[in-house]
């Protein structure tokens, strides 16, 4: 096998050798196949991807998988090959970013301007945006800015919306200075305030408290100042430092009751604040703020505004600050509120809607230790089941998982997570689940796994697992539930997985996590089942995307 391996190694050398321009000969594609069928690598790999992707372009002229080839190249290293590649075919503006080739990417991208479509902004903008992004993968933080900075100016709000996306870089990299320096660059209102409370959140959690409390200043909104001032508050809480923290209760009040009265906008503050002042066990403080915020409500209902503007009185915001209010001592008020929530709503309830009023219904139960009013709640909201899913929806069913999670109902946050498994689109809202469960007890997972329908779910939760289980120094269960994870995976049926690929695609995650694991042995016979998939009278754009899910499989 050594001697094979090592004749193997000699004969794909000319290849990196000729590696500049043309396709692969003939006979580069049979020696990367036989190198791949002893021991799967991605030059192997490579090199039957591009030939795949070739005899995809001959017959329905579709540059698109050679691209996508060239993109993995260049993002694992290999960026002879990828201009190789790229050489082969038309580049599109991907791989041309890809591997920092700016000014031909953003040619390429031109040439589509007339029929690109952008909901909400210009085609240079939304080009340039994703260049910035791009170029800070790479390192590229000056040209970044600049290519910022060339955005024009309009109602898009498209260049302070790239300069917020260096800023979020250089708050990530604890680059205070230059975040604040691309803060001063930022001119659009509503995105400059966003950054501000973002800045004013790292630097608070950085222990820069008299920076982040000077950067109050940079804004004249009340709104966002009383939202900044909460958000310090929050963040001096999670240092410890309470007392800074209580200081900014009576600022975020001052803030929404303003010259002309409590403030509409103010409603979710005030009850932010109460929530944060009931956590530092400021009772009184937060019965002050919960009940600005029921006279917030109060001032609503009785508005001649009509119905369906009427927002502050939506059940949501009457459940919200009925909950406060109940949690702070003021048990009348709550109770007003909490009559007027059951009531039947003033509009119609689609889906949305009515899993949006139940969800906050029942996180109110949990946090109020109303178990019994829990469990009902949980089996109306369970019973919507079916619908058109959408974003929103699905998002408080998460969030209702999670609380589950939290207040130790491991049984009724799994039936969550099967639900959202089955709607469209929410597979990782359901993993988000799983994996808080998991965080929370581990020893779940066996109990966890023959619920779960999706395969790719099904082995991101394993390889969790997994994951826990070498952290914890079990590293023999840790490999033998990869392994038994592999074989699981290789024997299902084929109506498991929607594309012919898909089953190397998933056989590929598993070989990365037991590289990342350390057994690379175990790895090296995953790819080459992969490979043998791969192999099964797929069309060639699926090969492709088959070959290169392999080639990422590499640590």
């Amino acid at each position: 096998m050594h001697r094979l391996l090592c004749a193997l190694t000699l004969a794909l050398a000319p290849m990196a050798a000729q590696a500049e321009t043309g396709p692969p000969t003939a006979e580069e594609v049979a020696t990367a196949k036989a190198a791949c069928a002893v021991e799967v690598r991605q030059d192997c790999l490579f090199a039957l991807a591009v030939d795949a992707a070739l005899a995809e372009t001959r017959t329905a002229q579709i540059p698109y998988h050679l691209n996508q080839v060239a993109i993995v190249q260049a993002r694992t290293g290999d960026v002879v090959g990828a201009d190789r590649t790229l050489s082969l075919t038309e580049p599109e503006e991907g791989a041309l970013l890809s591997l920092g080739r700016w000014d031909e990417a953003y040619e390429v991208a031109k040439l589509q301007f007339p029929n690109m479509i952008v909901e909400q902004g210009t085609p240079e903008g939304s080009t340039k945006n994703g260049m910035v992004r791009a170029m800070l993968k790479a390192g590229e933080e000056e040209l970044a800015l600049s290519t910022a900075l060339s955005i024009p100016e309009g109602g898009y709000r498209e260049r302070d919306e790239a300069l917020r996306v260096i800023l979020d870089h250089h708050l990530s990299e604890q680059d205070f200075i230059a975040a604040r320096a691309v803060f001063d660059r930022m001119q659009e209102r509503f995105t400059r305030d966003q950054a501000l409370l973002s800045l004013v959140e790292a630097q608070t959690a950085a222990g820069l408290t008299a920076e982040a409390t000077a950067m109050l200043n940079q804004t004249e909104d009340p709104r966002t100042q009383a939202q900044a001032r909460l958000v310090l508050a929050r963040a001096l809480e999670e240092m410890g430092s309470t007392e800074a923290a209580k200081a900014q209760f009576d600022l975020i009040f001052a803030s929404a009751n303003g010259k002309d009265g409590l403030q509409d906008w103010g409603l979710s503050v005030l009850i932010d604040a109460a929530d944060l002042a009931l956590s530092l066990g400021e009772t009184a403080v937060a019965r002050q703020h919960a009940e600005a915020a029921f006279a917030v409500i109060d001032q609503d209902r009785k508005s001649s505004r009509p119905a369906h503007i009427r927002n502050a009185s939506n059940p949501i915001n009457l459940i919200r600050v009925a909950t406060v209010l109940q949690l702070a001592g003021s048990f009348d008020k709550a109770a007003t509120l909490f009559a007027e929530a059951a009531l039947p709503p003033r509009q119609p309830e689609d889906r949305d809607r009515k899993v949006a009023r139940l969800a906050e219904l029942l996180l109110s139960h949990l946090r109020l230790q109303d178990r019994e009013a829990a469990d009902a709640t949980l089996q109306e909201l369970l019973l919507i089941g079916d619908g058109a899913a959408a974003w929103a929806a699905n998002e408080r069913l998460r969030e209702v998982g999670l609380a589950l999670v939290d207040y130790g109902f491991p049984l009724d946050a799994q039936r969550i997570a099967e639900q959202l498994e089955t709607l469209p689109y929410a597979g990782g809202k359901s993993y988000a689940i799983y994996a808080a469960l998991l965080a929370k007890d581990p020893a779940l997972a066996p109990s966890l796994l023959p619920g779960i329908r999706s395969s790719y779910l099904h082995i991101e939760v394993s390889i969790g697992f997994a994951q826990w289980l070498h952290a914890s120094g079990q590293d023999a269960k840790a490999q033998q539930m990869l392994q038994s994870l592999v074989i699981d995976h290789a024997g299902r049926s084929k109506d498991d997985y929607p594309l012919p690929s898909d089953r190397t695609r998933a056989l590929s995650e598993i070989a990365k996590a037991q590289a990342n694991l350390g057994f690379a042995d175990d790895a090296a016979a995953t790819r080459l089942r992969g490979l043998a998939f791969a192999d099964m009278n797929m069309i060639p754009g699926l090969r492709v995307t088959a070959l290169l899910s392999l080639a990422d499989s590499f640590p």
